[in-house]
């Protein structure tokens, strides 16, 4: 049984990083699951049973005023019309409302968990971690803008570009942040 063990695991060994990878990716969203009670299409949310709704409407909130920033840049947007958390063009056929869920908060969070338990220099990880974070709220504001735009005259295609397209590209990135880690600076010294 022991040599069955061992020849599994050297069978493994090249998969070592992808596989701890998988692990703190599912690990820490069952947590999310544990910890966190939500309504996904709403704006409550509640932390170990705790009502966090204020907090998260004020990120919204900032987060909705980030995305109609970036998007009046644009020519054409300029009747963008921005309600509190709800943004839409008045000619267009669908209105975005920001909630808890649009903010990124979830990704940052297994961002962050995959980094903290992942192997590597926690020197480089100081600054690592931050930049990683900042480009996950990036590429949110740009996910949120896209939409606004890509379903101003085709409201039929949110859910292909909100449930699918953007949110792989998301975990995609997720997944591109920690294999820059894994190839450049997991294995360094201090």
């Amino acid at each position: 049984m022991n040599v069955q063990l061992g020849k599994l695991m050297d069978t493994l060994k090249p998969f070592k990083g992808i596989l701890c990878f998988m692990i703190l990716l599912f690990g820490s969203h069952f947590l999310w699951k544990l910890i966190v009670d939500a309504n996904i299409d709403g704006p409550e949310i509640a932390i170990f049973g705790k009502d966090m709704s204020e907090p998260f409407y004020r990120l919204s909130q900032w987060t909705a005023k980030v995305v109609h920033w970036f998007v009046c840049l644009f020519p054409g947007s300029e009747n963008f019309v921005l309600k509190d958390t709800l943004m839409y063009f008045p000619d267009g056929k669908i209105r975005i409302n920001i909630i808890w869920g649009c903010t990124g908060v979830k990704q940052l969070y297994i961002f962050l968990a995959i980094m903290l338990l992942y192997p590597g220099p926690w020197k480089k990880k100081a600054w690592y971690i931050p930049l990683g974070c900042v480009i996950l709220m990036v590429y949110n504001i740009l996910r949120i803008a896209g939409i606004c735009w890509l379903t101003k005259d085709h409201p039929e295609n949110f859910d292909f570009l909100h449930e699918g397209l953007f949110k792989y590209i998301y975990y995609g990135l997720i997944f591109l942040l920690w294999v820059i880690w894994e190839e450049v600076y997991a294995k360094q010294r201090e």
